[in-house]
């Protein structure tokens, strides 16, 4: 926080040299640990989600890479307020090219972004070769499914990025027609080759039309058809996507959408022209190559089309576990060819959503191109993801949003119809005939015990990629930017740690064992940050989870060093398991003890701790014999499991670190009697308003500590939060 915040400005105004980089990141790993030289836990698996066991540590060179594509976003506005140093930078990448690009007109070089040629990024300024690096790297381009005219004419006609040829950009035609007829867009290559349109126009050098007689005049040009002609074969070098004189989506999407066929429903809208100014065109975070065509998606509105109905709907079985199944569901009521029971393909996130998203584009490709469709769904989610979202979702990359690819695959499924699309909000489970029908079919996919195949691949004419720059912002740089990185095999390969692995698939076995359902690595990183724990025991559980103390067999290929790896008192290695539920020398049998008997104030069962079930704490859901969900008794487990294992840790580090000698009996049942009332006594504390989410209500106080107080008979009703009254556990418990 302090210093991502403290370079935020300079950074901002005047980027941040390499070194610094290096300088401030080994900074932060020094104040990690507590300026340890040698640690187990690699600086890659610190900056991680912490869904996947990471600590979401701010990415410095990320950071400042966020901040390029700010200044790449100012560089490409392309309004009236542009910047001052824009400009200065357009004339220095124009400037300096390499000798491949060395025979184009300088002048004739506008924007690097739009035409082909290619700075040479050695010669220029640091802060721009870093920008124009950045942009390099993450895919800047121009790139959308269609674009209007407005922005097609904008477009530099002289080295076109898009352009298929180069027309003799230096013969006859062309020159003049850049210096009489002052020809430097799309635009204006467009004007000249219309006037080839004039009446009597011919193909001679005398024409007398009023287009040749006024170029003759006005431009100076002695031979107006051949530039007539020219600027007419420069469109022709242009991509249909491109070609303004071809024709484009936006002449038929002119039209206002129909109403929906149901009442209450929203109409898909399947327009994909671009419009705006040239910077709606400009996206970074691109993929793949770009397509040049575009899709023909107008209707035939003379055509009869025939109305459907379907109902879709998403099931899934044991969600949010490991061994989660969903499936999807198709109703027609008229026609019972087209009901589909569907089980999701194990590569998709195997969740309800998923099996919403998946039943409506599925519907929507059973129902055929031609036909009136209306979708019933009670996912409003999904509805809302295609329709009211689906523009901003689209210009910010889907960045964030789960499922994105369903998402992108089903808006293409749609956008490839020839007739409109009605979804419409159904409540679930109200009795509805369709939608229970089409419940029950998504129960079937999800049951099925081989997975459908689910085409998902997406028409490259319907599929953009990328977030549009001008909605960026340096926050949504830095996550697009983390998401790259986490892609890298590099980085997948430094985030596979083979004790990491073993630790959690040991916790999820024994939290199934105790849950009845085996729990995902997303839920199991996130449970590690529960916030009945500590915030000493979060990082001792991460920790521990990692790997990552120097005990045991770390000590064993470290010379001189080797006799660390055994425990003094055991002879055996001093593992973490060793030392938490194992140890003969005195704290972890006393502890586990004192845990014990506290807990036999309850009715529920004591769990006998174990590594795994330590590390599955924040998990634990311990249940009566009707199968209800004791939440006091779970919160009272959390607290003790962690309060015990941690104090068992202190007592270890004390005795092996600082040289303590053994603790007694009585030292080490004081010490935990401490811990547990300290942990009452701040729970009294946090039931106080102003803490809000991380407060805890009186309820959850009175059923975590019901049975355990200290003279409960006697103590007023309002204990949890009346000042001067003293509470503890009870002083046989200890």
């Amino acid at each position: 926080m302090i210093i991502g915040g403290m370079t935020q400005y300079l950074a901002k105004v005047q980027g941040m040299p390499k070194e610094t980089e290096g300088k401030l990141e080994k900074r932060i790993k020094r104040f990690l640990w507590d300026e340890k030289q040698h640690t187990r836990i690699n600086y890659q698996t610190i900056q991680a989600p912490i869904d996947t066991g990471g600590k979401q540590l701010l990415d410095i060179v990320a950071r400042n890479e966020a901040i390029m594509v700010t200044w790449l976003q100012s560089y490409l506005d392309q309004s009236e307020s542009r910047a001052t140093w824009a400009y200065v930078a357009d004339a220095l990448l124009a400037h300096h090219v390499p000798q491949k690009f060395a025979n184009t007109e300088e002048r004739l070089r506008i924007n690097m972004f739009l035409q082909s040629w290619k700075t040479k990024k050695d010669a220029l300024p640091e802060d721009l070769k870093k920008m124009i690096s950045v942009a390099e790297k993450f895919g800047t381009r121009v790139e959308g499914l269609a674009f209007s005219r407005e922005i097609m004419r904008q477009m530099p006609i002289w080295y076109h990025s898009e352009a298929k040829q180069t027309l003799g950009i230096k013969n006859k035609e062309c020159n003049c027609l850049r210096k009489n007829h002052h020809v430097q867009t799309v635009g204006d290559t467009e004007t000249v080759a219309k006037k080839s349109n004039s009446p009597r126009h011919t193909r001679r050098r005398n024409c007398r039309c009023a287009a040749c007689s006024q170029a003759r005049e006005h431009n100076g040009c002695l031979t107006p058809y051949r530039c007539f002609a020219k600027a007419r074969d420069l469109l022709h070098t242009l991509p249909q996507k491109w070609n303004p004189l071809t024709r484009q989506p936006e002449d038929y999407e002119t039209e206002e959408m129909p109403p929906p066929q149901e009442e209450g429903g929203i109409v898909f809208d399947p327009r994909i022209t671009t419009t705006g100014t040239l910077d709606e065109a400009f996206r970074i975070f691109t993929e793949g190559t770009t397509v040049n065509t575009t899709a023909s998606l107008d209707w035939d509105n003379e055509a009869e089309l025939t109305q459907s109905t379907l109902f879709t709907d998403g099931s899934c079985i044991n969600n949010g576990r490991e061994n989660a199944a969903a499936g999807a569901g198709i109703y027609c009521p008229s026609d019972p060819n087209l009901n589909r029971a569907i089980r999701i393909p194990p590569g998709m996130a195997q969740t309800n959503q998923t099996g919403e998203i998946i039943g409506i584009k599925e519907a929507v490709e059973l129902a055929g191109p031609q036909t009136d469709l209306i979708i019933m769904s009670d996912s409003k989610t999904s509805i809302d993801g295609v329709t009211k979202y689906r523009k901003k979702w689209e210009d910010q990359g889907f960045l964030g949003i789960a499922n994105s690819y369903e998402f992108k695959a089903t808006i293409a499924s749609l956008r490839a119809r020839k007739a409109p699309t009605t979804l419409k909000w159904v409540k679930g489970h109200s009795g509805n005939a369709g939608n229970e029908r089409a419940d029950e079919l998504a129960k079937e996919g999800a049951e099925k015990t081989t997975a459908d195949c689910v085409n998902m691949s997406i028409d490259p004419k319907l599929h953009v990629t990328g977030i549009k720059v001008k909605h960026l912002t340096q926050s949504m740089a830095y996550k697009a930017i983390r998401r790259a990185k986490m892609k890298k095999e590099c980085y997948k390969k430094a985030l596979d740690r083979r004790a990491t692995k073993a630790n959690i698939g040991r916790a999820k076995c024994v939290s199934e064992e105790i849950n009845g359902e085996e729990p995902t690595d997303r839920s199991l990183w996130r449970s590690l940050r529960h916030k009945d724990f500590s915030r000493k025991f979060r990082f001792f559980i991460w920790m521990t989870a990692h790997e990552g103390y120097k005990v045991g067999t770390y000590w064993d290929n470290i010379p001189t060093f080797e006799h660390r790896a055994n425990c003094t008192s055991c002879g055996v290695p001093e593992t973490l398991d060793h030392i938490l539920t194992e140890c003969d020398c005195p704290g972890q049998k006393e502890i586990w003890k004192c845990a014990q008997e506290l807990w036999s104030t309850k009715k529920s069962d004591w769990i006998q701790p174990t590594p795994g079930s330590i590390l599955s704490t924040g998990l634990l859901r311990l249940k009566n014999m009707e199968g209800n969900y004791l939440q006091g008794d779970s919160r009272l487990y959390r607290i003790v499991v962690s309060e015990s294992t941690h104090l068992i840790w202190k007592l270890r580090c004390e005795r092996v670190i600082n040289g303590k000698q053994d603790f007694s009996t009585n030292e080490i049942r004081a010490r935990w009697r401490k811990a547990i009332t300290t942990r009452l006594e701040l729970d009294c504390i946090l039931m106080s308003g102003k803490f809000r989410k991380k407060g805890v209500t009186k309820g959850a106080i009175r059923r975590t500590w019901k049975d355990v107080l200290q003279d409960a008979d006697n103590l007023p009703d309002n204990w949890t939060g009346e000042a001067g009254v003293l509470v503890g556990i009870r002083a046989g418990l200890g």
